[in-house]
């Protein structure tokens, strides 16, 4: 299996490292894809289920999605939407003080 990085709702496709929206050199980005490849190469995750990566497009924040490798539906992601979306508020407030 491949990962798999979608281009769903505001995601693009993996563009930064995981500490940080702003952190992670290139190498330091081919070692987390290669991780996941890994992942989804073991069938840790079972034949149906993939790792998956994106970056938001809004926080630049990295995302870790578990999918259907069939339906490429969303079993589990990481951070949820949700706490993407406050961050994404937070982020406006503070720039309006």
């Amino acid at each position: 299996m491949d990962i798999s990085v979608s281009m769903l709702g505001s995601l693009t496709s993996l563009s930064a490292g995981f500490d940080s929206p702003s952190s992670g050199t290139a190498q330091e980005r081919g070692a987390v894809a290669r991780a996941a490849a890994k992942i989804n190469a073991s069938g840790l995750l079972g034949a149906d289920l993939e790792v998956s990566l994106a970056i938001d497009a809004q926080t630049r924040r990295p995302i870790v999605r578990v999918v259907d490798a069939v339906t490429h539906d969303v079993i589990e992601q990481i951070p949820p939407e949700q706490l993407l979306r406050l961050a994404a508020q937070l982020a406006l407030l503070s720039e309006k003080k």
